[in-house]
């Protein structure tokens, strides 16, 4: 009879490989760049910590996120190769190459920093936004941002539009790329279906998230923290890397 502190061979394998996946994670994580994030606009509390340096919450890696997480990239990865494969299907879409759209129209805020598999990693100098583009489209004649989602299947089949916490994200690429119209793709992760939504980003929108990122860039420069803002409750707070430092809920 096998000791109760004894596995099977293969249970051990299993556990000694999913061990191994989160010390690589934790091994590999990396304090966030001190710049502002487009995916993170919509807390200027936590937009403040990120730009100072602040120490993030230290969390135990998890195998299932971490599988999670590259699943999302992998499928993004998948829909952009598609994506750039429409035209040799007859579609009247070209992927663009970002770096070339930014030289190509004089972009001088924008600093191309690195392409990242299919997407490009850009740095906006004024703004001090850093920010991955998933791709530009010219479909049909028009240039549209592409941002493509995953989400899990409940959210997926609830989805009606794009979700109220990207409108920030959206208004922020078309700020930097001087494109109005971003399609969010939205994937559902178990069985890869999609729904796409059209968002059109106005002057007014990208007045708006400019004095947001300065009165953030404001609070920086003296030293203090943003009020708690009034959206925050443990929901609104839950995957926020400042829990600690901001104590808000």
């Amino acid at each position: 009879m096998l000791d109760k502190q004894e596995q099977p061979v293969e249970q051990e394998f299993l556990s000694d490989l999913k061990r191994s996946i989160e010390i690589q994670d934790e091994e590999n994580r990396r304090l966030p760049s001190k710049t502002f994030k487009p995916s993170g606009m919509k807390c200027m509390r936590s937009m403040y910590y990120q730009v100072i340096g602040a120490e993030p919450d230290k969390e135990n890696s998890s195998y299932i996120g971490v599988g999670i997480c590259n699943a999302g990239s992998d499928i993004h990865e998948r829909i952009q190769t598609a994506i750039s494969q429409m035209k040799d299907s007859g579609m009247q879409c070209e992927y663009i190459d970002v770096g070339e759209y930014v030289r190509d129209r004089n972009l001088t805020e924008i600093q191309i920093v690195s392409n990242q598999g299919m997407e490009t990693k850009l740095y906006h100098e004024r703004l001090n936004m850093s920010f991955l583009c998933d791709g530009i489209v010219r479909y049909k004649g028009k240039y549209y941002i592409v941002e493509l989602k995953t989400e899990t299947v409940n959210k997926f089949w609830s989805r009606k539009e794009v979700a109220q916490e990207h409108y920030n994200q959206a208004t922020a690429y078309s700020l930097a790329l001087g494109i109005d119209d971003v399609i969010f793709i939205y994937i559902c992760r178990d069985n890869l279906d999609m729904k796409s939504f059209m968002f059109h980003v106005t002057d007014e929108m990208r007045a708006k998230l400019v004095a947001f990122i300065n009165e953030c860039q404001e609070y920086i420069d003296m030293e203090t923290e943003p009020p708690i803002p009034k959206e925050a409750s443990a929901k609104f707070c839950q995957y926020c890397s400042y829990k600690s430092i901001c104590k808000g809920v």
